[in-house]
């Protein structure tokens, strides 16, 4: 059905989800992705006819270093900030249909699926011959797939005002941090960036000023070396902040600049790097990748440095 069609059969259903139960949270179903092509233009018809009715749209996202990218790493690692761009556009367009409604109701976004995903497309990956319980999806994630993980991850934060629901895809197996077989597991390379996401980012998302020298990628504004997040606990006055550097050849200095009352001291950190960009975790190697204690960046007054 067209657009116009889904927006007014899925206001139908909104309105009789919500005559039972008017507490629900309802997701009008959006384009998908950029590559869609009825991107945008869907999204603004379908809302033109529910938004009144409805408290969220849909995006997906799935990137990998493939043709896209043509294998360039340096590219690779500035994908987020595509992502970032869909946002952005997803965000107009419900803002677009806010406008022209007169409505007070500002729509937030739920990012239903994104990960890194391009291995495991096609062939016996999706194929499973009609065997019983068969391996199907199961991507080998290496460093550099986790180094873009982390800035998925800061991308959404950055952005958390609007993006209330982020689901990563999948959890266990299916392009998943987790794999499993009988007798055991062991944890991806992404495992790592999402985990720490999960278990440090707390309260608010700060508003960060980030100055620092960038590089060229094709099709993208000038990219920063260094892609930075924070969060803030206010109580339990704690502060995390999540540093992605794209720079291929060297480390980066980072100062850090407290505007406001600066932390005294530096509970913990973390670095997850190596020698080879394409490194993976197996069964056989399960710790090939993973995180290690970083020196804690020194506190002095309003300054920190790492």
């Amino acid at each position: 059905m067209s657009a116009t069609e889904h927006g007014l059969k899925a206001a139908d259903a909104a309105r009789q989800m919500r005559y039972v139960d008017p507490s629900l949270k309802l997701i009008a179903c959006g384009s998908s992705g950029p590559f869609m092509p009825t991107y945008l233009e869907w999204d603004r018809e379908v809302l033109e006819q529910c938004y009144d009715y409805v408290d969220g749209l849909s995006l997906h996202r799935y990137l990998g270093n493939n043709q896209t990218t043509g294998g360039d790493t340096s590219q690779y690692l500035a994908m987020n900030l595509s992502m970032e761009k869909q946002i952005a556009e997803t965000t107009a367009v419900c803002d677009l249909v806010r406008g022209h409604k007169r409505s007070p109701k500002k729509l937030w976004l739920s990012f239903d699926e994104w990960n890194v995903w391009y291995r495991t497309t096609s062939g016996d990956a999706v194929d499973g011959h009609k065997t019983e319980a068969p391996y199907l999806l199961e991507e080998v994630y290496n460093l550099e797939d986790a180094l873009l993980v982390g800035g998925l991850v800061n991308s959404l934060l950055r952005n958390a005002d609007r993006v209330k629901i982020a689901c990563l895809a999948q959890l266990v197996n299916v392009i998943a941090p987790i794999t499993t077989r009988a007798d055991g597991l062991f944890r991806q390379t992404i495992y790592y960036p999402y985990s720490w996401t999960l278990q440090f980012a707390r309260g608010a998302v700060l508003n960060l000023v980030v100055e620092c020298p960038g590089y060229e990628v094709r099709d993208m504004d000038d990219v920063p070396y260094l892609d930075v997040a924070g969060t803030v606990d206010i109580g339990e006055v704690k502060v995390c902040i999540f540093v992605l550097n794209r720079d291929l050849s060297k480390t980066h200095e980072v100062e850090l600049v407290w505007e406001d009352k600066s932390p005294s001291t530096a509970l913990s950190s973390w670095l997850l790097t190596g020698d080879d960009l394409k490194a993976s975790n197996g069964f056989a190697a399960p710790q090939r990748v993973s995180p290690q204690p970083f020196v804690k960046p020194s506190c002095a007054g309003a300054r920190a440095r790492l």
